[in-house]
């Protein structure tokens, strides 16, 4: 499963990728008769791996670029975040999406979580979210480095010397929200909007 998100040239967004196993590959698997999105398949792994290779692979897109929802109102209580998502433009959002990063108290990405609305958003209009917040005071970084990341096949950091995308100089951090909380120091809350029908 791989967190989407569309993006304008030289926007920087989060994501997560769950490394999952292949469902049902064997002969007498039986898949669901219904649709679960909760549904996870583990992966099974012999050893302990001691590398990765991670392929990231960008594609243009000219559609779905929503960018007229905002947030408002953003406060925490009682461990949880509670906000309002407002459409000031002239499309109707089919489906609202969060995106919720976790940041230690040096500002360094620890865990990304998504969550969608139950409704949509209509123009002109207004959707209230509400999601307790995460427990990571158990959670063990294995690797923090791009050594062996790849970007439309070439290596992350020959890219990222070799081209200046305009995100070397724009300060990361600036959208993130101080906050006390279990294992965490900062979050920052991304939007992505799919609309159904466009205009």
């Amino acid at each position: 499963h791989q967190m989407k998100h569309k993006l304008l040239p030289k926007e920087v967004t989060s994501f997560r990728i769950n490394f999952e196993g292949i469902a049902w590959d064997k002969n007498t698997d039986k898949g669901p008769k219904t649709f679960n999105p909760k549904e996870f398949t583990v992966i099974s792994i012999a050893e302990t791996p001691t590398t990765y290779d991670l392929q990231c692979a960008g594609n243009v897109a000219n559609t779905d670029l929503y960018k007229s929802v905002v947030l408002q109102k953003v406060g925490i209580e009682a461990n949880t975040l509670n906000g309002i998502l407002f459409n000031s433009g002239l499309q109707e959002v089919t489906v609202p999406q969060l995106l919720v990063s976790y940041y230690d108290q040096n500002k360094k990405l620890l865990w990304v979580n998504h969550h969608f609305l139950a409704q949509g958003i209509r123009q002109q209009r207004k959707q209230f979210f509400s999601f307790k917040l995460p427990d990571l005071t158990n959670l063990q970084i294995l690797k923090n480095n791009t050594k062996n990341a790849f970007v439309n096949g070439l290596p992350n950091n020959a890219l990222t010397d070799k081209i200046d995308i305009g995100t070397l100089q724009k300060n990361t951090t600036l959208d993130l929200f101080p906050i006390s909380g279990n294992g965490f120091s900062y979050l920052k809350i991304e939007l992505n909007n799919y609309i159904g029908a466009p205009n």
